[in-house]
């Protein structure tokens, strides 16, 4: 995604003040473009809207969730040598109980933290995209208002961008808040604190599931043993009650994983035909000044496909990594009730 600020010496001359009303004389199509060759063309006031200084963001470094939950693990100290031990034993029931409880305790703390990252991730990325419709809201607004000045809109036009306007801006303050929760308990997972991991200083790779020392567990036989089991009832001729909720547990990640894939699909989908709308929209445009709003409206669509599709990673992501968190424990239970794979 390119970034771009906004400074006060980039701007048109008149880019900064409403331009003067233009002399009586008949409305329509020449005297809007009238009004927009006042404000030094439709072309300038896109490239250089109004000044947004306060929106803009800079990013002093970026890191990725490698590296956060390498700093998870490195919270325990002399750990991290008996997690590698563990994570190459095979098979699971050559392990010790209580290393077992540990390799499960330390999965579950690195699932947690990753699955906070994806969150964290999805919150940023969703902020930037704001911004970039908060920007295009923001000339549109201009170009309503320019319109109004020079006696070819009704008041009631503009009044409509401002209100759009306004609305964009409260949705981008909530979705910094947002990101600034999200990073407060990151920072509280890692135990960092707040220079270390600043919500527009530090921009977060895309995660990418990863567990340090773990097995990567085949899920169809697993699968296949919940599916027998569950279908029995716990109890001393069934099967051990804990196991059997892990099983249960273990099939709704497994059912979740599987759903949140299929979103994510659908909205990649959504995202290309946005793309491609723009794309048509881009060589149906015929210069004329209303078709300006409808194609930064489309511009505006195809920034909301994408955060959809941000919004759908991260939650694939969350529910990929509990299906590897729910595996795991239930892959120790199955070793504490002598359940052979």
């Amino acid at each position: 995604m390119q970034m771009h600020s906004h400074g006060h010496g980039a701007h048109h001359p008149q880019a900064g003040r409403p331009p003067q009303a233009l002399p009586d004389g008949p409305a329509g199509w020449g005297s809007r473009h009238h009004a927009v060759g006042q404000a030094g063309g439709w072309r300038q006031l896109l490239k250089e809207p109004v000044d947004k200084q306060a929106w803009d963001h800079r990013f002093s470094s970026e890191i990725s969730s490698e590296t956060l939950l390498s700093r998870s693990v490195a919270l325990t100290p002399g750990v991290l040598p008996e997690l590698l031990a563990i994570g190459r034993q095979s098979p699971w029931w050559s392990l010790e109980p209580s290393r077992r409880r540990m390799f499960g305790s330390l999965a579950q703390q690195q699932h947690h933290a990753f699955e906070v990252i994806a969150k964290a991730w999805a919150a940023q990325q969703s902020w930037l995209i704001k911004l970039q419709i908060a920007d295009i809201r923001d000339i549109q607004a201009e170009l309503a208002s320019r319109m109004t000045a020079a006696g070819n809109w009704p008041k009631k036009e503009q009044l409509e961008w401002l209100a759009k306007k306004n609305k964009t801006l409260d949705s981008l303050d909530d979705s910094r808040l947002a990101g600034e929760r999200l990073f407060s308990e990151l920072r509280l997972s890692l135990q960092l604190g707040q220079a270390s991991l600043e919500f527009t200083q530090t921009k977060l790779q895309t995660p990418v599931l990863w567990v340090l020392g773990a097995q990567e567990v085949d899920q169809q036989p697993l699968r296949d043993r919940a599916q027998r089991t569950v279908q029995k009832t716990p109890g001393p001729a069934g099967p051990p009650l804990d196991l059997w909720r892990s099983y249960q547990a273990t099939l709704l990640s497994l059912e979740q994983a599987d759903a949140a894939g299929r979103s994510l699909h659908r909205e990649k989908e959504v995202a290309e035909l946005a793309a491609n709308l723009l794309s048509e929209a881009l060589l149906e445009y015929n210069g004329m000044f209303i078709s300006t709003f409808s194609l930064l409206d489309h511009q505006i669509e195809k920034l909301e496909a994408d955060k959809e599709v941000i919004q759908a990673t991260a939650v694939l992501l969350q529910q990929q990594s509990a299906l590897r968190r729910t595996s795991v424990q239930t892959l120790l239970l199955e070793t504490d009730f002598g359940v052979g794979s």
